[in-house]
This record gives structure tokens, C-alpha cells and sequence, in this order.
């Protein structure tokens, strides 16, 4: 299951999910740790996590932007209590599951949305 985003190469579908979800209220953007692209994608990214975070910090949807935790993909969203969650298209996560899992953990049930 992977629920942050790499985001390696930035490229018009990156930013047309940007846009969607910007347009929802102040969009927290998770990006995924070098050692979780390692272990989801079998290999490292181009950048570091540091450097793919600077690049989306500095695109205007983007609120801010948050490292992803290396062992609990959710704890991040956790910690934001969002609205929406919106997932990219090829995000193998369960959209059912995702809202029932942070609803338990956090009390508050959000409203999770696959992108296309």
C-alpha cells in the first residue's frame, strides 16, 4: 500500500492533482521517504526526499508539504486531520478502508477521493 507520493519528476498530470486538490481548501501534500521509495518501487528516486519536497514547496497549489513517516504510511494524515483525501490513480490503496482506518485512529471520517 502506498499512500504518498514520490513525486521524482514533476510532470502535467502531477499538476492537474495539485490543481483538483487545491481547490478542496489548503492542500497538505505527503511525499514519500527515499527509504519507502526503495522498499515500494524497488528503486531509489532520482531525488532525495528533501529535494522533492523543496520542488513542491514551491508550486503555488501547494500549502505545504510533509514528509511521509518511514514505517506508517497513515501517520502523517494522522497528524493533518484532513477533510479529503485525495489519491492518485495509481495509488493501491482501498478508498473504504482509507477513511474507516483514519476515522478509527483520529475519531474524524474523511472524505476520500481517487483522482482519474
Amino acid at each position: 500500500m502506498r499512500l504518498t507520493g514520490t513525486f521524482d519528476i514533476i510532470h502535467p498530470g502531477h499538476i492537474e492533482l495539485l490543481r483538483f486538490a487545491s481547490s478542496l481548501g489548503r492542500l497538505y501534500v505527503i511525499v514519500a521517504r527515499d527509504k519507502n521509495v526503495v522498499k515500494d518501487k524497488g528503486r531509489p528516486a532520482l531525488l532525495d526526499e528533501e529535494s522533492r519536497a523543496k520542488v513542491l514547496s514551491s508550486i503555488k497549489y501547494v500549502y505545504q508539504v510533509v514528509l511521509g513517516d518511514e514505517v506508517d504510511y497513515l501517520k502523517p494524515l494522522e497528524l493533518i486531520r484532513p477533510d479529503y483525501v485525495v489519491l492518485g490513480p495509481d495509488q493501491a490503496v482501498d478508498e473504504g478502508w482509507l477513511a474507516n482506518e483514519l476515522e478509527r485512529r483520529t475519531g474524524k471520517r474523511p472524505q476520500v477521493i481517487r483522482f482519474s
